[in-house]
């Protein structure tokens, strides 16, 4: 159940400066948080283009990988922020007004009566969203509205998630991506199909919790990486050093967290002034960064913004930080000449859609500023994150955003509906409802003197006409008749158990079927698992426990013989080589020096590591080249020449027997006596009771075998 995620830029949707207002001058600034190269990637996820003509220099638009550092920059991020920083965020209930916010907490209370442990309230909220929330894409993505409708996209359900766990003292923080085989998946930079989820603080760690997909969540880190994209947490993304920023870092605004500060960065208005804001899923989250001071030829401590009751600093501000942790006004709150009052939480949130309290006064938090609330509580409801009336209520709403210093004979309100069919406005801001819909209000103030050209704020306000009746509904009702279909497979570890996902093709409940742990799954670092601390004797991946040339791998490592073909694989289906088994030898005879430096070999050249082994090899009757000329350094060796080697190796010892089993080994044969001594002496069998495969080509885990039972300790 994937929701198509729209994240647009709007600047300053609140504020627009008078002509004239700040000179002009070059922009000083923080440069854009620069992307760190990929190293060592887990997954890689296809990316569109955005246009044919699109054009960037630090990215092609066709593959980026990602590492998985990522997905622990993320649960960093969630420690570092909302359990040392700032606990108090991942608590705060902000949505809706208070009686959206008591009736979230009656539910919650209603969901989990009867659980004794934050675990068990978890889970019961989960469930009852699987169970009660109606999927669409197309709808709300307030909290409020996926409770009352009973339908929700992702983003609902996440945030109703997050606020009835937050009613219960719960930490829990919504995050957002994409999901799929993050081997596969393809993206779009700008409209993916997106997919968000709630992290839950319990027992001391945080679990993913993903309402339409993991029944009851995962801690599975493993999981996240391969299913789950993790982009942004409550729409800010972490930014840690050897970070690979997400390719749709520099080419849309984006809020990033590192050394400690949130910033936003966009290509478009880097410097700009005012606001910028970010629709998801048509729910509004808005930013405001430290505009460029220098530019203003001020002395860096005044940019228009002021910090009300929060603990920044501005002197020590950086281009691009957000103002966060307080209520902010553009202009002197405490005079009355400000234009904007906006709340942003200590990650530079500023959430719409809900009525918070400042100075004594309710306001409306919409976009990026804030409106006194003049109609009363019994006159509204909050729906779609606009306050909504009925049809034919006529009455105030909201007073303008900024202070009454401005509202004087010097200055001009103007208000306007764009929708009078479904509501007007007259010029003193009384709404009527005429009819259900949604309509817009332009709210504007001009300077008198200067006519239609002296704009010193233009603000929009979405105002909803409902008749719909928001009567809540607590019970949880019966679960449909489930269709389930596999989905996908979490495989077993050798200290997890894994599961089987089925979802309901008809609501899309999931449900998991337990799988045994898998003592073989281990999750190997060299010779020591990281999961459960088991040891292996060898570091390689293709050398399991218990195959008959696991301790010969182990043995020849050991004696220097020969290391592996990467870190962790040995290569023991590889093929080997005429080089590499009188290589082999050589070594496992101490690597003696050859007598002669004679060499009419043309396939071995002194540079060559079998140079030395080579010379040896001929000095000591092991082998001959298979011409005058040519050693046959890459052929590859066969069954009957390494027996061969091994037993003239050994000093060409009589067999004790003169008989063979084997209906493909002759007396005429040059092998005869050495496939004889290799099976008196235990060194190899034939390939069947009456065939030994003298021709049969040797990989390298046989060599190290048969090297191992003719020398080894």
């Amino acid at each position: 159940m994937i929701v198509l995620f729209k994240r647009i830029t709007a600047l300053a949707l609140v504020l627009v400066l008078a002509l004239g207002m700040f000179p002009a001058a070059d922009a000083l600034g923080r440069e854009p948080i620069p992307q760190e190269p990929v190293d060592q990637c887990c997954h890689t996820i296809r990316v569109n283009t955005l246009s044919p003509d699109y054009v960037r220099p630090d990215f092609d638009g066709c593959l980026y990988e990602i590492t998985p550092q990522r997905v622990e920059d993320h649960f960093r991020y969630l420690d570092e922020v909302y359990v040392e920083r700032h606990p108090e965020a991942a608590l705060v209930v902000n949505t809706g007004d208070h009686r959206d916010q008591e009736v979230l907490k009656k539910l919650a209370e209603t969901i989990t009566a009867g659980c004794t442990t934050p675990t068990e309230q978890a889970n019961a909220i989960d469930r009852w969203l699987h169970r009660n929330i109606y999927y669409d894409v197309n709808t709300s993505a307030y909290a409020y509205d996926a409770f009352y409708n009973r339908t929700g996209n992702c983003l609902s359900y996440a945030n109703l998630m997050q606020f009835l766990l937050r009613s219960l003292g719960i930490p829990a923080v919504v995050g957002d991506g994409w999901r799929g085989d993050m081997k596969e998946s393809t993206v779009d930079l700008f409209n993916y199909e997106g997919h968000a989820w709630c992290f839950v603080y319990l027992e001391g760690q945080w679990v993913l919790y993903d309402p339409l997909w993991i029944s009851c969540g995962t801690t599975d880190r493993d999981y996240i990486a391969e299913w789950i994209y993790l982009d942004t947490i409550e729409f800010v993304t972490p930014a840690y050093d050897g970070d690979n920023l997400p390719p749709e870092a520099w080419d849309k605004p984006k809020v990033y967290y590192t050394d400690g500060r949130w910033y936003n960065f966009d290509n478009s208005h880097p410097n700009g002034y005012g606001n910028y804001t970010m629709l998801v899923n048509n729910q509004s989250y808005n930013f405001t960064p430290c505009q460029d001071e220098l530019a203003l030829g001020l002395d860096g401590s005044y940019d228009g913004w002021y910090i009300l009751d929060g603990e920044n600093d501005k002197s020590g501000m950086q281009l691009g930080e957000l103002y966060r942790n307080s209520w902010l006004s553009y202009g002197e709150y405490d005079n009355g000449t400000y234009l904007n009052l906006t709340y942003a939480h200590p990650n530079g949130m500023q959430i719409d859609g809900a009525i918070m309290e400042y100075d004594g006064v309710e306001r409306y938090m919409h976009c990026n500023t804030s409106f006194p609330v003049l109609a009363a509580e019994e006159d509204y409801t909050m729906q779609y994150g606009c306050m909504a009336f009925k049809p034919g209520y006529v009455g105030p709403f909201v007073a303008p955003g900024w202070g009454s210093a401005y509202d004087t004979d010097y200055h001009i309100v103007n208000w306007e509906s764009d929708t009078p069919e479904v509501c007007t406005v007259d010029e003193n801001g009384i709404l009527t409802a005429v009819a259900p819909g949604f309509a817009q209000i332009r709210l504007t103030l001009t300077d008198r003197d200067m006519g239609a050209s002296g704009y010193y704020c233009i603000t929009h306000i979405n105002v909803c006409v409902s008749d719909e009746a928001r009567i809540p509904d607590y019970t949880d009702h019966a679960p449909c008749a489930h269709s389930y279909v596999y989905s996908h497979t979490v495989p077993s570890t050798c200290a997890e158990a894994g599961y089987q996902v089925y979802i309901c093709s008809g609501c899309g409940l999931s449900r998991t079927e337990a799988l045994p742990i898998d003592p073989e799954a281990h999750a190997w670092s060299g010779t020591v698992c990281t999961r459960c601390g088991d040891t292996r004797l060898t570091p390689f991946d293709d050398v399991s426990e218990g195959q008959f040339y696991e301790e010969p791998v182990a043995w020849a490592v050991e004696k220097g013989i020969t290391n592996g073909t990467s870190a962790s694989t040995f290569g023991s289906n590889d093929r080997c080589l005429r080089a590499h088994v009188v290589t082999f030898l050589h070594r496992a005879a101490q690597s003696p020096a050859p007598e002669s430096q004679s060499n009419p070999f043309t396939d071995v050249k002194t540079s060559d590591f079998f140079y030395a082994p080579v010379l040896w090899a001929v000095e000591n009757g092991i082998t001959n080249g298979v011409s005058a000329d040519r050693f046959g350094s890459y052929d590859v060796c066969n069954r009957a020449a390494v027996v061969t080697f091994l037993w003239r190796a050994a000093g060409q010892p009589e067999p004790e027997g003169q008989g063979t089993p084997f209906t493909d080994v002759k007396e005429t044969d040059f092998y005869y006596k050495a496939v004889l001594w290799a099976v008196e002496n235990g060194i190899t069998n034939g390939i069947s009771a009456t065939e030994f495969g003298p021709t049969s080509a040797c990989n390298r885990a046989q060599v190290v075998t048969f090297l191992y039972r003719a020398f080894g300790d």
